[in-house]
């Protein structure tokens, strides 16, 4: 992995369509959307963990909100959509039919993505009301949100390219990439977006097209 990517990647279910969050979903529809998804043969199937995920999670979501508040002094519009910095295509293993789309980091204002390492599912052990798995070793890193202008600083105070180079070489997961979180809606970027911007950018107008509604990221 380049130390400076300068592209994320959003991973979705294509039958979806891309930028859900599934904390969206109201709490009275969790139960049919785990009973649908929760035999699914992924590598990785999150549903299959029932209500407990969708409360962790959530709860995760809430704080990293807050720290979005925190570091910017202003609410966000929307929550997040998830992406990596750079690529992890490993991420396919969460969905059925799995879909991805990259964005340069230039289409973004500096307020409308944020970064976190390893991933914003430990802000539920560190900040939240959930229990750490013995294996969780806390870092500083752990709860500091980092914009796209921090990010060359970043992995050179942290050594996050290194630490991502041997989670990859030793094939474990949250690991082996920088979380990237979007702020900013499907529409505006569709229209920040020219074609040829990016060789593997897809069309945002096309997406949207054959996107249907749905909570899942």
């Amino acid at each position: 992995m380049n130390e400076n990517p300068t592209y994320v990647t959003h991973y979705y279910e294509s039958e979806y369509g891309p930028f859900r969050n599934i904390c969206d979903l109201p709490e009275s529809e969790w139960g049919a959307l785990i009973e649908k998804e929760k035999h699914s043969n992924t590598e990785f199937n999150r549903f299959f963990i029932g209500l407990e995920f969708f409360r962790n999670r959530c709860e995760a979501d809430n704080i990293l909100i807050q720290l979005y508040e925190e570091k910017f002094e202003q609410k966000p519009s929307m929550r997040p959509s998830y992406a990596t910095l750079g690529s992890f295509d490993r991420t396919n293993g969460m969905y059925r039919a799995p879909s991805s789309i990259e964005f340069p980091l230039s289409l973004f204002e500096e307020h409308e993505i944020t970064f976190i390492y390893e991933d914003h599912g430990h802000l539920g052990w560190m900040i939240g009301s959930q229990d750490a798995p013995d294996w969780f070793e806390e870092r500083e890193y752990h709860t500091l949100l980092f914009s796209k202008s921090e990010l060359e600083d970043a992995f050179q105070r942290y050594g996050l390219g290194g630490r991502i180079k041997s989670a990859r070489e030793n094939s474990r997961w949250v690991s082996s990439y920088v979380e990237a979180h979007i702020w900013v809606d499907f529409d505006t970027l569709d229209q920040r977006s020219q074609p040829g911007e990016s060789g593997q950018l897809r069309s945002l107008r096309s997406l949207r097209a054959t996107s249907r509604r749905s909570p899942k990221e």
